[in-house]
């Protein structure tokens, strides 16, 4: 069984054709379950080795992209690697939608663990 629940509480996202959002995807475990059941989604998190597993895990997704924590170096401040940032959602939208409630058509969810 997935996450109890979450594949129902994100029912409305999927008929709508909306776009999950996934912060942390970890190995991939929940995401695979959400592309399986016709869900539209973007994995992100910030270790690459978990993006890699992620991206075995769960193929189908529509983008994989690496999240810069606030405690690393912005890509700006990584001269000597210039195509860090690739993928990776734009400053602006996660400062702008990250901790802010969803609209009123959409959904938040947030969890701590893969444990499917």
């Amino acid at each position: 069984m997935v996450a109890p629940g979450i594949l129902k509480l994100l029912e409305p996202v999927r008929s709508g054709n909306g776009m999950v959002v996934e912060l942390g995807c970890g190995g991939g475990l929940l995401t695979r379950h959400l592309v399986e059941a016709g869900h539209r989604v973007i994995a992100t998190d910030a270790s690459p080795a978990m993006l890699a597993l992620a991206q075995e895990t769960a193929p189908g997704v529509e983008q994989f992209a690496r999240l810069v924590l606030p405690d690393e170096p912005r890509p700006s401040q990584l001269a000597s690697e210039p195509s860090s940032a690739a993928g990776v959602p734009p400053e602006s939208f996660l400062s702008q939608n990250v901790g802010r409630p969803p609209p009123a058509e959409g959904r938040a969810i947030a969890g701590s663990r893969d444990r499917l």
